[in-house]
């Protein structure tokens, strides 16, 4: 899309009401951004301004692509809004973003932005940046009781992946 906001999720695109005890497995996401466009991309929903607990998101694979243009992509969710709640949750899987000039662009491993707490979640999740695309192994933003997967590989469902990678807003582990 072209100067648009784009929001894009396996369960919902937007969610302004409750998701409880949801999940998505195996979902292939991808969405491109061109001149000036903001993307939202999350495994289960693209940007949250109700409640979601007790949620999950188990093998995704996740792409976005933004030239001239903003990608928050992660795991789980790809943007958290203020008054937005998550709690209980996690994501396994794979989150890429690709950068071509200008805009800000993050790969993270649960949420692509969050601009409210994000509670007792955690993230496994194989990030992949290129360009000057940047990656947070859990969310760049405000997380309370959150962890992380970092300096280890690790199967989940006969697929591999690897984490390597810091995070100052949550808690890393290696299991």
């Amino acid at each position: 899309s072209s100067s648009e906001i784009l929001y894009v999720g396996a369960l919902s695109g937007y969610n302004g009401g409750t998701v409880d005890n949801c999940a998505a497995f195996g979902v292939q996401l991808q969405a491109n951004g061109y001149q000036y466009s903001t993307i939202y991309l999350g495994g289960l929903v693209g940007e949250n301004h109700g409640t979601v607990q007790s949620s999950a998101v188990e093998g995704a694979s996740i792409h976005a692509e933004a030239s001239m243009s903003h990608a928050y992509a992660g795991g789980f969710v790809g943007e958290n809004t203020a008054g937005g709640v998550i709690d209980q949750c996690y994501a396994v899987g794979k989150v890429s973003v690709t950068q071509a000039r200008y805009g800000t662009v993050y790969a993270c491993g649960f949420a692509g932005r969050s601009r409210a707490t994000l509670s007792r979640s955690y993230a496994a999740v194989y990030l992949l940046a290129d360009g000057e695309a940047q990656r947070y192994g859990f969310c760049p933003g405000t997380s309370r009781n959150c962890v992380y997967l970092n300096k280890g590989n690790f199967t989940y469902r006969e697929e591999n992946y690897a984490a390597l990678y810091e995070d100052d807003y949550a808690t890393s582990v290696t299991w």
